[in-house]
């Protein structure tokens, strides 16, 4: 049997029309595209504000670190287990090391190292234990390092969030303050002396001023002329 023409086309066109998506296909797709559209909006402004957090959080360690080198007092800070994250210049300049010793060397290494460097080691090494151990908001002492220096430490938790992460260490050379006090103190001392040995002396010397003075009066006395007359 054979198809004319325009059978044939007819046969064509239904073809074409079943292959065409329906109203709901269409719909479908429609949605999808939104999603994708929707997900590729929100991954860009994920992004962006991601970049932005970035910025701000490189400038405040860049603050933070401009900070550290501009105060005049060494600085370090520690983690919770005594690990140095951070420190500037000056705490390098006190303890007299390389900043990649001071990375590189372990928190033990470090406190032997730095112990080494005063009067009393164990005094030093006592004293860190028991801030570690006790976990003070605030501690405060002085050291005497063996070659004459005098610091004040200060040391206060570091804390984010209400949550204690660390500890902020602070150390102020207060040598010259210290042997202005010392020099001080000897001039008060010496004064005080002086004033004493003033005291002691004036009594003394009133006394043997009027005993010279009675054996003044009676020598003169007895050496003076009677008169012919009596």
């Amino acid at each position: 049997m054979k198809i004319g023409g325009s059978e044939v086309r007819k046969v064509k066109e239904n073809n074409d029309r079943e292959k065409l998506p329906g109203p709901a296909a269409a719909g479908a797709g429609n949605r999808i595209l939104l999603v994708r559209g929707q997900a590729e909006r929100e991954l860009i402004l994920a992004k962006e504000a991601l970049e932005r957090k970035t910025e701000e959080l490189t400038n405040s360690l860049v603050m933070m670190r401009a900070t550290l080198e501009s105060t005049t007092d060494a600085i370090v800070v520690t983690d919770g287990t005594a690990k140095v994250t951070g420190f500037n210049e000056r705490y390098v300049e006190m303890l007299g090391v390389s900043r990649e010793t001071i990375d590189s060397a372990s928190v033990q290494e470090l406190r032997e190292m730095f112990s080494k460097q005063f009067k009393d080691p164990e005094q030093f090494l006592s004293k860190i234990r028991e801030i570690y151990t006790s976990s003070p908001p605030e501690s405060f002492d002085v050291l005497e390092f063996a070659d004459g220096r005098v610091f004040e430490r200060y040391s206060k938790l570091q804390q984010i969030d209400n949550r204690t992460v660390g500890r902020v260490w602070s150390f102020r050379d207060i040598t010259e303050r210290k042997r202005a006090e010392e020099k001080l103190e000897a001039a008060k001392t010496a004064a005080e002396k002086a004033s004493k040995a003033k005291d002691d002396f004036w009594p003394c010397y009133c006394r043997r001023s009027r005993r010279y003075a009675a054996h003044s009066l009676t020598a003169a006395f007895q050496m003076r002329p009677r008169s012919r007359y009596r």
